[in-house]
C-alpha cells in the first residue's frame, strides 16, 4: 500500500471552472484505477483546487495489479486432432502461438462441443506503470471548451502548465506530459514563495503548501473566507451576505485569502441597494455590508491574496476601482428616470420574446388579457391590473437593466414607484419573476400574485403551443421554474 500525489501547476486558472476541474481530473483517473482492479482508500482520497494548481491525493492503493490467470482457447478437437489423436496443424499452431507444448494444453467442454485451451498467468503490472496513462487519458477528457496553445508547443490546456508533481509515498513516478517532466518540485505563493518547493510526500503536501501561503483545500479555504468575511463585518456592526456562488467564485480567485474592508461614498446609497449589491457582487466579487436593520451600510469586504506590509494601500486599491462602478449604477438610475417607464412601451414591440408569438410588447397584451380574468375572480382593482400588466416589461429597455440584466423586474418596481404609480403596481412588478429559484420567497400581495401568474401562463401556453417542449438538458424558457412557480404561489 502507498499513497500518490499528483498536482498539475499551471497559470491562473478560470475560477468558475476551477472546481469541475479538479473534480473531473480526479474521477476520471478513479474511473481508470476501478477498470484496471486498483483499489485504494476512497474515503479518504480526494482532490484539490487553487488558482494555479489541480491536485488529487490517493490514499493507500495497491502496489500492483493482482495476477491474473487467463484462459485462451483454442481450436475444437475435431478439428485439433485426426482419427488417430495425432496433433494437427491447427493444434501445433495454437500451442506455438501461448509458448507451449500440445501435450500440456487442456480441454474445455462446453454444450457446443470440446475445445483446446491454455491458462496463461498474466502478472499485474504496478501501479506506477499505469499512472501515468490514466492521469494523461483523464486531462484530455477534461471540460475546456477553448484551449490554448503557448509557446511554439503543439499541446494544448486550458492554461499553460509550468510543473508536474508525481509521487509514490516519497519517490517520484516517471511522467512525461506537456514538454514537462514531473518530479517533486511545486510552488508556493506567486508573491510570497515565488520559488520551486521540494513536496516530500503525499502526507506533508497540504501543510507544506501552507508554509509557503498557498490553502490548496478548496473545501477549507472557502470556509477560511466565510468565516474572514464574517468577521471583519461584525468590527464595524455590520453583517455581511456571504452568497454561496459568491463565495466559491472569490474561494477559486485567491491562494491565500486575506478579508479587508472597505468603504464608499454614502450618497451612493441613494440608489437602490439591489444595483449597488449587483456592482459589488458580480463586477468585483466584493461582499456587501448590512446594518442590523438590513439596510445596506456604505461599506465591503473584499479579498486580497496578498499579505500586505501596508493594508491601507490594498484597501485603497480596492476603492479605486468600486467607485466607477457605483458611479455607472448612479448615473444609469438618475438618466433612466428622465424617461417616463410607461413611454418606452414601444421599444418593447421591437424586441422578440419568440418568432413565432411574436414582441415582448405582444406579451405584454396578452397578460392584460389574462390579468382582466383574473382580476374578476380574485376581486382585483382593473385599473391596476391593466397598469402593471402594460408596465411590466418595461424596464427590460432601460440602461440599468442593460448593465445589469439580473435587475429586471425590480428596477421596474422602483421606476414605477419612482414616477408615481400606485403601490400595489409598483410591488407587482418588482416581483413578477418570483419565485425565481427553489427556496425563493413568493410575491406576497394579491395583484402581486396574480401578475406573476399571468405572465408564467402566457410563457408556458405561448411556447407549448408553437411545439417548444423543454427536454432533458435544455429548457431555455425555464418552462419548469415556471409552472413550479404557479404552484407555489397557488398553494399559498
Amino acid at each position: 500500500m502507498s499513497d500518490i500525489l499528483f498536482e498539475l501547476g499551471t497559470e491562473e486558472l478560470p475560477p468558475k471552472a476551477l472546481n469541475n476541474l479538479a473534480s473531473s481530473l480526479y474521477d476520471g483517473v478513479v474511473k481508470e484505477l476501478d477498470k484496471a482492479q486498483l483499489s485504494f482508500d476512497k474515503s479518504n482520497s480526494r482532490w484539490f483546487a487553487s488558482p494555479r494548481r489541480l491536485a488529487f491525493i490517493l490514499k493507500n492503493i495497491d502496489a500492483a495489479q493482482a495476477d491474473k490467470i487467463i484462459q485462451r482457447r483454442g481450436p475444437a478437437l475435431v478439428a485439433a486432432f485426426d482419427d488417430r489423436g495425432n496433433p494437427k496443424p491447427a493444434a501445433l499452431g495454437f500451442a506455438k502461438s501461448v509458448n507451449s507444448e500440445v501435450a500440456d494444453l487442456g480441454t474445455l467442454k462446453t454444450d457446443k462441443g470440446e475445445w483446446l485451451v491454455c491458462d496463461i498467468e498474466e502478472k499485474g503490472k504496478k501501479t506506477s506503470e499505469l499512472l501515468p496513462e490514466f492521469i494523461q487519458n483523464s486531462i484530455k477528457r477534461l471540460p475546456i471548451p477553448k484551449p490554448m496553445r503557448w509557446g511554439n508547443h503543439d499541446f494544448s490546456f486550458i492554461r499553460p502548465v509550468h510543473w508536474m508533481v508525481l509521487l509514490q509515498d516519497e519517490a517520484v513516478i516517471p511522467f512525461t506530459m506537456f514538454g514537462l517532466q514531473a518530479s517533486n518540485q511545486s510552488r508556493g505563493h506567486r508573491f510570497h514563495f515565488p520559488d520551486f518547493i521540494s513536496i516530500q510526500s503525499a502526507a506533508t503536501y497540504v501543510q507544506q503548501l501552507l508554509a509557503v501561503r498557498v490553502d490548496v483545500d478548496q473545501i477549507g479555504r472557502k470556509e477560511n473566507v466565510r468565516q474572514q468575511v464574517l468577521k471583519v463585518a461584525a468590527s464595524i456592526n455590520g453583517t455581511a451576505r456571504t452568497d454561496d456562488s459568491l463565495l466559491a467564485e472569490v474561494t477559486a480567485i485567491v491562494e491565500y485569502p486575506i478579508a479587508l474592508v472597505g468603504s464608499f461614498d454614502q450618497e451612493f446609497l441613494k440608489v437602490p441597494s439591489e444595483a449597488l449589491i449587483s456592482s459589488m457582487q458580480k463586477h468585483q466579487k466584493y461582499f456587501p455590508i448590512f446594518d442590523h436593520n438590513n439596510n445596506l451600510m456604505p461599506n465591503f469586504i473584499a479579498l486580497a491574496n496578498i499579505e500586505s506590509k501596508d493594508e491601507s494601500q490594498v484597501i485603497k486599491g480596492f476603492e479605486k476601482v468600486i467607485r466607477p462602478r457605483l458611479a455607472d449604477a448612479r448615473f444609469f438610475w438618475e438618466q433612466d428616470q428622465k424617461q417616463a417607464l410607461d413611454s418606452r412601451f414601444a421599444m418593447l414591440e421591437k424586441m422578440t420574446f419568440e418568432k413565432q408569438l411574436g414582441s415582448i410588447g405582444d406579451k405584454c397584451q396578452r397578460i392584460d388579457k389574462i390579468m382582466a380574468y383574473l382580476a374578476d375572480i380574485m376581486d382585483l382593482d382593473k385599473n391596476q391590473c391593466q397598469r402593471a400588466a402594460y408596465l411590466l416589461k418595461c424596464d427590460l429597455v432601460t440602461d440599468m437593466v442593460d448593465e445589469f440584466p439580473d435587475l429586471q423586474g425590480i428596477m421596474g418596481g422602483y421606476y414605477a414607484a419612482a414616477q408615481g404609480e400606485h403601490e400595489d403596481v409598483a410591488l407587482a412588478i418588482s416581483s413578477q419573476y418570483k419565485p425565481a429559484f427553489s427556496g425563493d420567497s413568493i410575491p406576497t400581495t394579491p395583484l402581486a400574485q396574480a401578475l406573476s401568474i399571468a405572465d408564467k401562463m402566457d410563457t408556458l401556453c405561448g411556447i407549448f403551443a408553437v411545439g417548444k417542449k423543454p427536454t432533458g438538458n435544455r429548457d431555455p424558457f425555464a418552462l419548469r421554474r415556471s409552472a413550479l412557480g404557479i404552484i407555489r404561489i397557488l398553494q399559498t
